[in-house]
Formats: structure tokens, C-alpha cells, sequence
């Protein structure tokens, strides 16, 4: 630990060749965030169809990017990106077949209603909230994106076992 203003600079001085690198690394994925999410708003400005799928999208899309969002890890801003991507790739795919889209709604939306309602409640500061809200975002990937990797398998089944360890929770 540095306890001394002197241990402190020493401390600067030894890290100084790794903040350039570091520094830089974090603005390439804020910008790659914030590309993503402005390619998203414009498809979103652009989309037309029944209301609870645009919800859906928008509720999405701000469930990812908020305020404070970019105060996260490197691996998290990477999964964000990943989770833009496949939100950005439903709206180009959206456009040409909306009843395809709806029909993979329906398999997505009783979570994302959980989702939504443990949202509205103030428990998104929860582990168990963030869990089931990252696998919601692997489980639209799959649905919505599948040429997108999702990170492991992921499923109805895996996200109501998520929901019923979680109890009251969610």
C-alpha cells in the first residue's frame, strides 16, 4: 500500500509506460460502445411495427447503455459491444421479416418482463439481477444474433433455473 505522497509518485512514475496503453485500450471500447449504440438509436429511429417490439428494443438498448455504464471492466464494455452487435444485426433483420421477429419475441419476453419488473423494483443492484440480466443478453444473441458467439450455453431452461435459485429476488 502507499501511505505517503513520495510512495505515491514512485508508484506513478514505475506504472507511467503502462497508463498510455491502458488509457487508449479503454477509449477504443468506450467509442466502439458508443458507435454501436448510435448505429442502434438511428435503426431505432427508423423502425416501424408494433409497439411492444420497439419497447422491447428500446428497453434493450437502455438496459446496456445508461448513465455510469462505461464504469465497468474491460471484459463487460466487451460484452456490451458484443450485445450492441446483435440488438444492431435484429434491427437490420427486423426490417425485412417483422413476423420473424416477433415470433423470436415471444420466446425472449417472459424474461425480459422479469427482467423489466425486478428493474422497476430497485433490486438491479443485486448479484443475482446482473447474472440474470447478462444471460438475458447471451439468450437475445442466440435468438436474435446467432452468428454473434454467445459466452457459454444458454437457454429457456438455464434462465428459468437461474430465475427459481433467485427467489424473491427477481
Amino acid at each position: 500500500q502507499t501511505r505517503t505522497e513520495a510512495a505515491f509518485a514512485g508508484l506513478i512514475e514505475s506504472r507511467r509506460a503502462e497508463l498510455v496503453p491502458a488509457a487508449t485500450a479503454l477509449a477504443q471500447r468506450c467509442l466502439a460502445l458508443l458507435e454501436h449504440y448510435t448505429g442502434c438509436r438511428q435503426g431505432l429511429a427508423e423502425a416501424r411495427g408494433e409497439s411492444a417490439v420497439i419497447e422491447d428494443l428500446r428497453s434493450q438498448l437502455s438496459g446496456l447503455v445508461h448513465a455510469g455504464s462505461i464504469a465497468t471492466s474491460y471484459a463487460e464494455l466487451d460484452d456490451r459491444i458484443r450485445y450492441l452487435k446483435g440488438l444492431r444485426a435484429r434491427l437490420q433483420r427486423r426490417a425485412n421479416d417483422p413476423v420473424k421477429d416477433a415470433r423470436k419475441l415471444a420466446r425472449v419476453q417472459p424474461y425480459a418482463a422479469r427482467l423489466q419488473a425486478a428493474l422497476k423494483s430497485g433490486r438491479q443492484d443485486t448479484t443475482a439481477f446482473r447474472d440474470f440480466h447478462r444471460q438475458l443478453e447471451e439468450f437475445r444473441l442466440s435468438v436474435f444474433a446467432p452468428e454473434i458467439k454467445t459466452v457459454g450455453k444458454v437457454s429457456e431452461k438455464s434462465l428459468d433455473a437461474l430465475l427459481s435459485g433467485a427467489g424473491e429476488v427477481l
